[in-house]
């Protein structure tokens, strides 16, 4: 039996997100768990042992290695991971590591070659090594450790985005997330009594990314001043999510055509649209300004009977003859669309390298490749990739 509320609170969370132990027994597969040595993943990892020792369930457990921080805080990172392993081996738990060490190009290549940033590119990469290890290792569930303070974060930062999305799903596809409705007080207070450490990642400390400044800044007020606030953005996402999976489902109904973009509902032709462009070879995130842009777009080339395209990554998409096309590209070793919102100063990585944007009074200063181009706009604006029939150049801005 578990002991302790912790433990069986993850174990609650398991079953409810339809782990069933008895089919991974009859299957003999394996669980799964992507772990970072961070206070959340070293938490379930130990409540994972202790339940799969009782149920005679492996444990396959999986860190990357991405080499983008400081050497040794990386290389600390999957040391530390690597002994926490090992130590649970020798305590009779059924445990196993896959370590995927990257180049230290691996992430930047990526970066290139998807046209997006670091952090997307990590993500990238480190879910081929995930799926890699699931496919090796028969694992029919795959743990992730995301917490309740992670989904409150990602609301309130898609929120300030404008981007629609909502928070963290806790199950997508083998993907599960048994942390989600518990606290990281929860997670701290648990390692403390088990006298266990962990490894604290030196970016989380820094305000130059958006989650961080919701966390250090934003956070600290909402408790301080508003009572009861986790609980109402719990409801407003769970009523988002209601209403969205309404939507999903019509759109999985609905044919992609001319006449949707014509007369349907602009959310049913956004969800088609994103669709058709992950069928067509998309992966990266999709800007819902983008879809919302296209919709604009491709209804007034239909009602003029114009023709007009827009490139997003691996796809094209606009209006050919009267006829809404979505189309896959051809991709060279040069060839790479990117399209990103930029709503804040900052360093921005691009394929053909980084940009540096500064809000000077009534202008933005945009550096690349030691020139400086000033616009008259305000936040957001957007940084996309030149489209056949445009003058030839790095980037287009729009504002």
């Amino acid at each position: 039996m578990l002991q302790g509320l912790f433990e069986n609170k993850v174990r609650d969370s398991l079953v409810a997100l339809g782990v069933s132990f008895e089919e991974l027994r009859k299957n003999k597969s394996s669980f799964g768990l992507g772990i970072s040595g961070g206070a959340d993943s070293v938490s379930l990892f130990l409540v994972l042992c202790d339940i799969l020792k009782i149920e005679k369930i492996p444990l396959v457990c999986v860190t990357v290695n991405h080499h983008v921080r400081e050497k040794n805080e990386t290389d600390g990172d999957m040391n530390f991971v690597i002994d926490l392993c090992k130590d649970a081996v020798e305590k009779g738990f059924d445990v196993s590591l896959e370590v995927f060490d990257l180049t230290e190009n691996q992430v930047s290549i990526a970066e290139k070659e998807r046209g997006c940033g670091t952090e997307e590119a990590c993500r990238f990469v480190r879910y081929n090594c995930f799926e890699a290890a699931i496919e090796k290792n028969n694992i029919s569930y795959f743990c992730l450790a995301h917490n309740l303070n992670d989904n409150l974060e990602t609301i309130l930062m898609r929120f300030l985005k404008g981007s629609g999305a909502g928070g963290i799903e806790a199950v997508r596809g083998k993907y599960i997330r048994p942390l989600i409705n518990i606290s990281r007080s929860e997670i701290e207070t648990f390692l403390k009594d088990r006298k266990q450490d962990f490894r604290t990642d030196s970016t989380n400390l820094s305000d130059d990314y958006l989650r961080n400044k919701i966390r250090h800044n934003i956070i600290p007020v909402l408790e301080e001043n508003i009572p009861g606030w986790k609980e109402a953005v719990l409801t407003g996402e769970e009523k988002r999510r209601t209403d969205s999976m309404f939507l999903e489902n019509l759109a999985v109904e609905t044919e992609f055509s001319s006449e949707l973009f014509e007369k349907g509902n602009e959310a049913v032709c956004s969800r088609v649209l994103l669709r058709e462009m992950n069928l067509a070879g998309v992966t990266e995130r999709i800007p819902s300004a983008f879809l919302n842009d296209m919709i604009f777009e491709i209804r007034k080339a239909l009602k003029s009977g114009k023709s007009f395209s827009k490139r997003f990554g691996s796809c094209e998409c606009g209006v050919h003859k009267g006829e809404v096309f979505v189309k896959t590209l051809e991709k060279t070793q040069t060839d790479s669309g990117f399209f990103d919102i930029i709503e804040e100063d900052g360093i921005y990585d691009f394929p053909f390298g980084k940009v540096s944007v500064h809000k000077a009074g009534k202008s933005i200063q945009i550096e690349t490749e030691g020139k400086t181009v000033t616009i008259e706009s305000d936040f957001p604006f957007v940084i996309r990739s030149p489209v056949l029939g445009e003058k030839k150049q790095l980037f287009v801005i729009e504002s």
